[in-house]
């Protein structure tokens, strides 16, 4: 049942994560549903996978590499473009997704503790999930004047 919330937050998160590439790197084409879906579902699996196995190789700073690397191959697959496009693209997503996550995690703690309530509602990753990529694109769609000029002119020397 946890790999099946974590799979479903999985494709709330990669939906959310293609919009924002499509705000970042400023892609105005129809998307193709029937290329795009699967790969959805696909990375949400792995995602959902990672985030399952809760071992000792895969805690710490070699689950941070697996899941940016699957950003970096998310948006080189689906957006085509340059790598440093999508090594730029992919960090600002992951310090934006990691602010949303403590912005969240902030007005929760402060709510949650003015009623004097548990914090267990956090544990509902499909909830948590949704309020954290729609703070998320808010995120990003305020600032995004001053993010895609970084995207448009990163360069791999």
């Amino acid at each position: 049942m946890k790999f099946l919330e974590l799979y479903i937050g999985g494709i709330i998160l990669w939906t959310v994560f293609y919009l924002i590439g499509r705000i970042l790197f400023e892609e105005t084409e129809k998307p193709n549903y029937i290329k795009l879906v699967p790969i959805i579902m696909l990375f949400s699996y792995i995602l959902a996978h990672i985030n399952y196995v809760n071992s000792e190789i895969l805690n710490g700073i070699i689950k941070i590499i697996c899941v940016y690397s699957l950003y970096c191959t998310f948006y080189k697959i689906i957006f085509k473009k340059e790598l440093s496009k999508v090594l730029v693209a992919s960090l600002i997503l992951y310090l934006c997704l990691c602010a949303s996550e403590v912005v969240i995690a902030i007005i929760a703690s402060i709510v949650l503790a003015t009623f004097h309530e548990s914090l267990a509602f956090l544990k509902n990753t499909i909830l948590i999930n949704t309020i954290i990529s729609l703070t998320e694109i808010l995120i990003i769609s305020l600032s995004k004047q001053k993010l895609i000029p970084y995207v448009k002119n990163s360069k791999l020397n």
